[in-house]
């Protein structure tokens, strides 16, 4: 099985998966009821923060370096460390994922093309996908213009043919990160087939997803993806409150880096116990949605 299949494998089973229709008093739910079991995604650097999210009950490790950005590089060492480490954890549904950066930063090494040349932003190179990493992201902004889609669909075949996959990233704050629109952004994902939308915010520290998308436009966009096949990560400085108002709305993943580090700070180390508590609110959610809806 190789990446690309064990993403479909672990979203059947876990990211859009039924919980446990039979309740305590043997009473069950309507097939089709189930509310969605989201699963936590924790933004790690290394292995120590890969194996302290895993002990506190992440299943998806995205790899990546906060002082670089929304969607910073940690570097193909970084990746292979956090690959060995939920190889070690022997938990076959735990994914890994990684940041590349933004878009427009990734040049052939000696280009002397500017932003503005077409030719010489988003250039894949020589990168080959890490084994082991199933999924890819990468930034867009500065690139609202025409041109994106193009530049993704480049990428997305050079990492289908590592047995790698492309996630569709958006910022919320667009018109801050001069970036293309959520909603075109959807549609891309939803033309190509992209497992997933990431919805993250790219000024950090200048709010946080709800401040740029309110619950009723994030409801829209995950309804709209939801027809389209296309699963949907939510992120962005998000904090344990914000999980509260955006779990009701049916994500498929819960994406933190910040509320997971030491004094929720995005640069500080991961804690188990700020996970475990994170994952605890997301089981809650899940548990009292099916205790209502059976005693419905």
């Amino acid at each position: 099985m190789d990446a690309v299949d064990s993403v479909d494998a672990v979203g059947a089973a876990g990211a859009a998966g039924a919980v446990e229709r039979r309740s305590g008093g043997g009473r069950r739910l309507p097939e089709g009821a189930e509310p969605r079991r989201p699963r936590l995604l924790v933004s790690v650097r290394d292995a120590s923060e890969a194996l302290a999210s895993l002990e506190g009950g992440a299943s998806i490790l995205d790899v990546k370096e906060p002082r670089e950005g929304p969607l910073g590089d940690a570097g193909e060492d970084a990746r292979c460390a956090v690959v060995a480490a939920a190889t070690a954890w022997r938990e076959p549904s735990v994914l890994v994922t990684a940041a590349l950066g933004e878009l427009r930063d990734r040049r052939d090494a000696g280009s002397s093309g500017g932003i503005g040349s077409f030719g010489s932003i988003g250039s894949i190179g020589s990168f080959a996908p890490t084994p082991g990493v199933a999924l890819y992201k990468l930034g867009l902004s500065g690139l609202a213009g025409p041109g994106w889609e193009a530049l993704l669909d480049r990428w997305s075949e050079r990492l289908a043919a590592g047995g790698a996959g492309l996630v569709a990233a958006a910022y919320a704050d667009a018109r801050r990160a001069g970036s293309p629109d959520p909603r075109d952004v959807l549609e891309h994902a939803a033309r190509r087939g992209l497992p997933y939308l990431l919805l993250d915010t790219f000024a950090k520290g200048e709010g946080r997803l709800l401040d740029w998308l309110g619950p009723d436009d994030l409801r829209a966009l995950i309804a709209a993806a939801r027809e389209a096949r296309v699963g949907v990560a939510l992120a962005g400085s998000l904090e344990a409150e914000d999980l509260d108002v955006l779990l009701p709305l049916g994500p498929d993943v819960i994406a933190v880096r910040g509320a997971a580090c030491r004094g929720g700070r995005r640069d500080a180390p991961v804690e188990r116990e700020r996970v475990a508590r994170l994952a605890a609110q997301v089981t809650a959610r899940v548990t009292a949605q099916v205790t209502a809806q059976v005693a419905a």
